[in-house]
């Protein structure tokens, strides 16, 4: 493996487990809301906000070992050689030992509560390997002993078509623990649904989605409502919650001419900082000249985008941030932003994709049907779950 690979294989696992871990994360706050579950039933890496990740790469098997810790922080990637979990042992008595707990070649498997004595964990071969292990307890030659919370066991094939789509594989772990989870249901016109805060079924959620986010006539301030009073679409979409709508930003420098007025305010859990969200109609269209020479987006993005600006720019000044602490009780630096505008048709995705490189860092362009799809995808992990 030459160092240009190693270092795009370093990047891939940093975003593999980035959002692998944020989007499981957010699929079980999720079903917190209409589940009934023991708090221990999911792993506690799911539940702490920062936390290890040691990563392993067998050169010569093309394997890949992720352990996920809660008692460390940061990302390491090392390159080893021959069986991957032997690195464990720092004795090296494993590298010569035939005999294995669990010989693997080409399957998958989920392992809980496994304690291991007296011989290594692992025997693995072959191109298709996918294991998942919890609360794995070693003890290891010479009286060394590791016990790690969750850890992952994938082969290059397998990371390379998971990482494809990470939601997917995502919610198929999720999806492992149905045998530990009781899924509230209530009976509504002969049709089974899932209850959120004991008040509406997200399939009627999803049914109003159909009509605020795809139908042309419906407006800005309609759109606005109609997520506020459903906080649920956004924090599957983004993991935003503790919203406010429609937040008069009164300038206390001077600098703006004009009123702000976003329409939500809302923690970002995925990023661990507040977001800036504004809505635009759904009828716009994102990109003009598509397929063709100077393809670009539509001035309607680069306006949103201005706007967007504006808005985070008010908290550049510490007047601006302390009038905002004092009158809705939250401090907020260096805000994030989601401009929500317009459809994507499937064909125009990658000519999207091209051209929101040149977007701010800060800012993310999402179209409706985006968030629509999330919420389907949601409503399939908590359906499929009992």
């Amino acid at each position: 493996m030459n160092k240009k690979e190693r270092v795009k294989l370093q990047r891939n696992l940093k975003l593999f487990t980035s959002e692998f871990l944020n989007t499981t994360s957010n699929n079980i706050k999720l079903l917190e809301q209409f589940v009934k579950q023991d708090p221990d039933v999911f792993p506690r890496v799911f539940s702490i906000n920062e936390i290890g990740i040691e990563c392993y790469y067998s050169t010569d098997r093309r394997h890949i070992f992720i352990i996920f810790n809660n008692d460390s922080k940061g990302f390491t990637l090392e390159f080893v050689k021959g069986n991957v979990t032997d690195v464990l042992d720092k004795s090296n008595t494993w590298i010569s030992s035939k005999g294995a707990a669990f010989r693997i070649e080409s399957s998958g498997v989920s392992l809980r509560n496994i304690q291991v004595k007296g011989m290594k964990p692992f025997e693995i071969h072959g191109d298709n390997i996918e294991i998942q292990f919890e609360d794995l307890k070693l003890e290891m030659p010479y009286n060394q002993e590791r016990t790690m919370d969750y850890g992952i066991i994938l082969s290059q094939k397998k990371f390379d078509s998971i990482i494809k789509d990470v939601a997917e594989y995502s919610k198929n772990v999720t999806l492992s623990y149905k045998n530990s989870i009781n899924i509230l249901r209530t009976d509504e016109s002969n049709n089974i649904g899932l209850e959120y805060n004991n008040t509406r079924s997200v399939h009627q959620i999803k049914k109003e989605m159909e009509y605020y986010f795809f139908d042309e006539n419906v407006k800005e301030l309609e759109i606005d409502n109609f997520i506020y009073e459903n906080p649920i679409i956004l924090e599957v979409a983004f993991g935003l919650i503790n919203g406010k709508s429609q937040v008069n930003l009164v300038d206390q420098t001077g600098q703006f001419e004009h009123g702000l007025k976003p329409d939500l305010i809302a923690f970002n859990l995925h990023e661990k900082t507040w977001t800036i969200v504004d809505y635009k109609r759904s009828k716009s269209d994102l990109l003009k000249r598509v397929g063709k020479v100077r393809e670009s987006y539509k001035s309607d993005i680069s306006d949103l985008i201005a706007q967007l600006r504006d808005y985070t720019e008010f908290f550049n000044d510490s007047l601006n941030r302390k009038y905002y602490q004092e009158n809705y009780g939250a401090i907020i630096e260096y805000p994030g932003a989601i401009g929500i505008i317009g459809q994507l048709p499937e064909e125009y995705i990658k000519g999207f994709n091209r051209l929101s490189r040149d977007f701010p860092n800060w800012v993310k362009i999402r179209p409706y049907n985006y968030i629509y799809d999330s919420f389907c995808r949601y409503i399939e992990v908590a359906n499929s779950i009992n």
